[in-house]
């Protein structure tokens, strides 16, 4: 016992030596050291989400100047009544940098004071206001509201001042069709004397809506080509390649199979792109009659190349399987000898360069082909042809590898996009540059392929001359 009268502990404490406590500092230094390098090394969920967010964020800095050359084609003389000049096309193209060299020193000092989080919603709060802002009210719905100078004040806005018979004759077409429609509606209603609960109203304007669609002879007919198109785009086999293309390059012998599949991504990508610049100019109808064609190449090529590269069933069935780590597949001397692996990445690269200019776009414009009053059902019956048609084509993709061969899959989707193609020519009008009512008028008796093609002449001639004069009174 202490002198106080106090227990000593058994045990007596080792005071800790000044060499020890270094190395645990040390030790404990270097694993935070070590844990800091393999969080590095192998970066979270949130750091990817990060990433890839700042890189699409490029895409809206790249839209600003990418944009301004088609504005000045689409504002000619509209912001004056005359032709834009070199100092005014120079000011507006310059426009987007100047303003970006006022705010830079600004958003710098804005990111230190409230934080950068807040900063960059502030300026996408400015995207969204300026084109929610700049947007209109669509003619037909002011039309339909009772707000006639309203709707003649957007469609000034959109044809300009210099335009006013055509404005004055796209509203007189609006208020027809609107008022048609509304005799409609009432004749329909008219021997019912009771008042309606709202469920039930909207249940009969939808059964309306319905008989209006499969019994008036230009909405059906409307109908059966949306839904044609909708069916030819997933039919033809082009979503089964995108799904399966890196086993399909695996299974003929490529080493980095994914890399090649890239590659017809690419060019979907790059295609598409393109088509978006002279589908009106050119016509849809004209469009797709000379993409088809080549699409039924590109696959024919292809059935015959598989024809000559030896793929064992087992092969097929083992490889052809959505998720396959295709990393860790190795091909044998056998399935990649000679050129025709080759010769089936380019036919493949031919078709979807194809699709992408004909069937991966045309048939998305389907709205054009309705009137205002069908125009949601429609395009929703379309596009769940659409679905449909790619859900058969997924199930029976690799049911078919295995049962006809690949050389037999790719000649039966070459088979389906020749009869796209007969219906294409047989029932598909030309629609470029006609407004819904015009579309209408074209389908009122009949599909109108005829009529639409001298129509389609008719308003390239007017456009020119139109362009014409433009050119002229700004030469002037």
């Amino acid at each position: 016992m202490s002198e106080d009268g106090a227990h000593e502990p058994l045990i007596r404490p080792v005071s800790p030596r000044p060499e020890d406590a270094e190395e645990d500092a040390y030790n404990t230094a270097e694993r935070d050291r070590q844990d800091e390098e393999r969080g590095f090394d192998v970066p979270g969920i949130f750091i990817w989400v990060l990433t890839f967010c700042a890189g699409v964020s490029g895409l809206l800095f790249g839209y600003d100047t990418g944009v301004i050359s088609s504005t000045l084609v689409s504002i000619e003389s509209s912001l004056s009544r005359r032709a834009l000049t070199t100092l005014d096309k120079s000011l507006i193209t310059s426009s987007t940098s100047l303003f970006a060299l006022l705010i830079s020193p600004i958003s710098g000092l804005l990111a230190d004071g409230l934080g950068r989080k807040k900063v960059i919603l502030l300026a996408d709060a400015l995207f969204v206001l300026g084109a929610l802002w700049q947007a209109l009210k669509t003619p037909r719905w002011l039309v339909k509201a009772g707000k006639e100078e309203k709707a003649r004040e957007v469609l000034t806005k959109v044809y300009g001042l210099n335009e006013e018979r055509v404005v004055e004759s796209i509203l007189k077409s609006i208020s027809d069709e609107i008022e048609e429609e509304s005799s409609a509606r009432k004749i329909s209603s008219i021997n019912d004397s009771t008042t309606p609960s709202p469920i039930r109203r909207q249940f009969r304007a939808f059964k309306y809506t319905i008989r209006e669609l499969c019994t008036v002879g230009g909405n059906r007919r409307a109908l059966v080509i949306s839904c044609m198109l909708q069916a030819s785009q997933q039919l033809c086999g082009f979503n089964s390649l995108m799904y399966f293309s890196a086993t399909i390059f695996a299974m003929v012998g490529f080493e980095n199979p994914i890399a090649t599949s890239l590659t017809v991504a690419l060019t979907n990508f790059v295609f598409t792109l393109g088509t978006f610049t002279f589908i009106d100019r050119l016509g849809r109808r004209r469009i797709l009659l000379g993409s088809i064609p080549i699409m039924v190449l590109g696959l024919t090529i292809c059935a015959i190349a598989f024809n000559f590269v030896h793929i064992p069933e087992h092969t097929i069935k083992s490889r052809a399987i959505p998720g396959l780590h295709l990393a860790r597949i190795t091909a044998t001397k056998s399935s990649s000898a000679g050129p025709w692996p080759l010769i089936i990445v380019a036919s493949m690269i031919l078709y979807v360069a194809a699709y992408a200019l004909g069937l991966g776009c045309v048939p998305w414009q389907q709205s054009e082909l309705f009137p205002l009053s069908v125009r949601s059902l429609g395009s929703s019956l379309a596009t769940a042809t659409n679905w449909a048609s790619n859900t058969v084509v997924g199930l029976t993709f690799l049911p078919m590898m295995e049962a006809v061969t690949p050389m037999g899959t790719f000649a039966t989707y070459a088979v389906v996009c020749f009869l796209s193609w007969i219906a294409v020519y047989s029932i598909y009008p030309e629609t470029a540059g006609l407004g819904m009512e015009g579309v209408g008028a074209l389908l009122k008796d009949d599909f109108g392929v005829k009529e639409s093609l001298v129509g389609f002449r008719e308003r390239k001639v007017r456009r020119r001359e139109r362009e014409g004069r433009r050119r002229d009174g700004g030469t002037q």
